[in-house]
């Protein structure tokens, strides 16, 4: 199983689309190019190696919940600010994403390796996301985890970056829910819920 990203598919015009698995890989940017990299070589050792194992390719949507403490991800910030009265610094706060949680995403990979024996081809990508309509903005999702925490302080500050980063990204799940025959998709409220309750516990 080789876990890229939403973000290997092509989108340099920022077009509101939905990416299947059939779609260009192509990152714009130094992050993007390297998992659309990583993407492309679990295709080529399916393709050279002889043994009889299938090369799996996970290309997950953003991915929140406990436990993360990247630098400069967005809920481990809205996290610290909550909980650690810091300022929120955003860079893109009108960029959508497809938001998901850590339990999804895991709950739809133990369930697809479940089922791998049925799945034909050597090499097979796959992608998880949410809903169609349930993509929301970065400032979307502060102001949903400023209501569910009734924190009334949280706010966001833009800061100027050079870093160039897709305003616009859209999975299609339909490959993933259709061949499961079963969607394994929490509420956009539920995500919030759980990751809010992890990090609450985890701090007080």
């Amino acid at each position: 199983v080789n876990f890229t990203s939403d973000k290997v598919y092509e989108n340099s015009n920022n077009k509101k689309k939905r990416f299947d698995e059939n779609a260009t890989l192509f990152g714009s940017d130094p992050y993007s190019f390297s998992k659309s990299c990583g993407d492309m070589l679990s295709k080529v050792w399916s393709e050279n190696n002889k043994n009889s194992n299938k090369y799996i390719n996970i290309r997950s949507g953003n991915i929140i919940g406990g436990g993360d403490w990247g630098k400069n991800r967005i809920v481990p910030d809205i996290m610290i600010s909550i909980f650690k009265k810091k300022k929120l610094k955003i860079r893109q706060p009108n960029s959508t994403r497809p938001w998901i949680s850590v339990f999804e995403v895991c709950k739809y990979i133990i369930e697809l390796l479940k089922k791998s024996h049925k799945i034909k081809n050597k090499f097979s990508a796959w992608n998880i996301g949410p809903s169609k309509n349930e993509n929301i903005k970065v400032i979307s999702l502060i102001k949903l985890f400023k209501i569910k925490t009734e924190e009334k302080n949280l706010k966001a500050q833009k800061y100027k970056t050079k870093i160039k980063e897709k305003k616009f990204l859209n999975l299609n799940n339909n490959k993933i829910n259709n061949f499961l025959k079963k969607k394994y998709l929490l509420s956009v409220n539920d995500r919030i819920e759980f990751t809010y309750e992890w990090y609450k516990t985890y701090y007080l």
